[in-house]
């Protein structure tokens, strides 16, 4: 009987909600929703909780549902929200102005390796570690060296020769490959070759494989970058200063212990240093390079995986332009060079 009792005032709220439900209009939700919306959108901007991709997140909010609302509610609310929006979007903007301008926060400077004359043509990445991993010259001794990252920062690392074949390690760059290892191509200056290092652990206290990728001509491999393509082997960009040309090696194996796939990729006049390449949206390498004959900044577009072929096209021709190059893909896919 006690239950009974105990039951009947819940039944009760129960049959008032869905009566109260009927009554509520998708309108008023909706309504109701907006003030909720604009009013976190609002907290965000400010100096205390301030969060703009939430700002902008509610600012989307009500520029897609305030139309929905149009002959759904009084004009002057269609207008009190609009203005709401617009208001919010001036705010915004300020405070990403403001966030622009706010002074940087300082670096962590460290030295890893302090021995005369190293640390020349450096190139880094993030190894499967979640750290960093640098490979560099070491000009005094001719060899390759690596520096590995023993915390986020960098303020401490691990130091190790990497190849000291003597005249080696000049034009480092460092990619990680699809076993979670360091890949460094670099140029062995003593014989005028393009080679590459496999680490043997994540650290790369050590390479387990170096191979000479290239060593056709007298002089190949100067200003080599490094990545991993679509098809998780190494693809390498260098120039081949013998002939003046820009040359692609395609790694066969994860650690390009087999035969390269060597490729010429544009052989006008003299062109092909400075190279960075990266792989786009699509797949397929793309790399920057300098065209020093007409002192143009210059991209080629591989045409397949293995980039055995390319199209090539002037980016900047305005003056003496297009040395160093540093090469990405954005956020939209497309490439961001620098």
């Amino acid at each position: 009987m006690a239950e009974e009792e105990t039951s009947r005032p819940d039944d009760e709220l129960i049959r008032q909600l869905e009566e109260e439900l009927k009554r509520v209009k998708v309108s008023d939700l909706l309504v109701q929703t907006l003030y909720t919306v604009s009013s976190l959108g609002y907290s965000r901007l400010g100096s205390e909780s301030r969060d703009l991709e939430q700002a902008k997140l509610a600012i989307e909010a009500m520029r897609a549902l305030v139309p929905v609302l149009s002959g759904a509610v009084p004009g002057e609310v269609i207008s009190d929200f609009n203005q709401v929006t617009a208001n919010m979007q001036l705010a915004y903007a300020k405070a990403v102005s403001a966030e622009s301008t706010r002074p940087a926060a300082s670096a962590t400077l460290a030295t890893p390796d302090n021995f005369d004359h190293v640390g020349q043509e450096t190139s880094v990445a993030i190894g499967a570690d979640g750290l960093g991993l640098i490979t560099y010259w070491d000009g005094i001794n001719g060899d390759l060296k690596v520096a590995h990252c023993t915390n986020i920062s960098c303020s401490n690392s691990n130091t190790n020769i990497v190849d000291s074949a003597g005249g080696v390690g000049r034009y480092s760059s460092v990619t990680i490959g699809q076993d979670g290892l360091g890949l460094i191509s670099y140029y062995d200056h003593a014989n005028g070759d393009l080679k590459v290092a496999h680490c043997s652990n994540v650290a790369c206290s050590g390479a387990d494989v170096v191979t000479t990728v290239d060593l056709t001509g007298d002089d190949v491999g100067l200003y080599s970058s490094i990545t991993i393509g679509a098809d998780g082997l190494g693809l390498i960009s260098y120039f081949d200063d013998t002939n003046d040309d820009l040359k692609v090696a395609h790694c066969t194996t994860v650690d390009c212990s087999g035969t390269a796939d060597i490729t010429p990729l544009d052989q006008t006049d003299a062109v092909g240093q400075f190279t960075s390449v990266t792989i786009g949206a699509d797949g397929l390498g793309l790399i920057s390079y300098y065209d020093d004959t007409n002192n143009d900044l210059k991209v080629a577009h591989c045409s397949n995986v293995a980039c055995s072929s390319a199209t090539a096209a002037t980016v900047d021709a305005a003056g003496d332009v297009g040395s160093y190059t540093s090469l990405t893909t954005g956020a939209d896919g497309l490439g961001l060079i620098s």
